[in-house]
């Protein structure tokens, strides 16, 4: 028999991954998504989702004094939803044409190239500053475990990638991965793992406590 309560955290995580997945592609469907429609809306859906993946670890990281949990939440919350703002910004020249187009490339060519491409490094922003913010706080989190959700995040885009080529045939590139949400499950799952430790931890994660430390326990 499976100990359901030993693997919980890491079988919620991946609930809650499929979970902001959905949500992010309920909002395209109702949106619209025919060519850049979708970046042009604000996406109520991340938040909504940081809110949800907040929750989770809340219950993972404790006993934390309330003030200190609420900036903690309200400074993740913010960083994300500017991360995935520039990662838009990035994508829409990626893909943008006409007028806007024709401006963009009177910029210098070193700009045009760190435009394009700064998507690659805004991903795994995504854990450096989950990890970052937590730091600050004092809550203490072995590099290993950044590197684990840093190479989850690259090896995210090549598999779907390859999901998004069998699922939608016509949808070949990351801006697709994106819009179709096929990426969401995979981008939260990594960072996710910044708390998951040895599959899940042995007790509640507490400040100035590491995972390692626990997961000997």
């Amino acid at each position: 028999m499976i100990p359901v309560k030993k693997y919980y955290p890491i079988l919620s995580l991946i609930f809650l991954s499929i979970f902001a997945g959905v949500m992010w592609r309920l909002e395209i469907e109702y949106h619209g998504w025919a060519g850049l429609t979708w970046i042009k809306y604000p996406h109520y859906s991340i938040p909504l989702g940081v809110i949800f993946f907040l929750t989770w670890v809340n219950f993972q990281v404790k006993p934390i004094n309330t003030y200190k949990r609420i900036r903690i939440n309200l400074i993740a919350l913010i960083f994300v939803y500017l991360v995935f703002t520039l990662i838009k910004i990035s994508l829409f020249y990626n893909n943008v044409g006409g007028s806007s187009a024709l401006g963009f490339m009177m910029l210098p060519n070193w700009l045009i190239i760190f435009i394009l491409f700064s998507y690659l490094l805004l991903l795994p922003l995504l854990s450096v500053g989950t990890y970052s913010i937590l730091r600050i706080f004092s809550i203490q989190i072995r590099t290993r475990y950044l590197l684990y959700s840093i190479v989850c995040i690259y090896s995210s885009i090549p598999v779907s990638l390859f999901i998004t080529r069998y699922i939608f045939p016509y949808e070949r590139n990351l801006i697709h991965a994106i819009k179709t949400g096929v990426i969401i499950p995979f981008i939260t799952f990594s960072v996710g793992i910044l708390f998951l430790g040895e599959f899940g931890f042995r007790k509640p994660l507490k400040a100035n406590d590491t995972i390692d430390e626990l997961s000997e326990n």
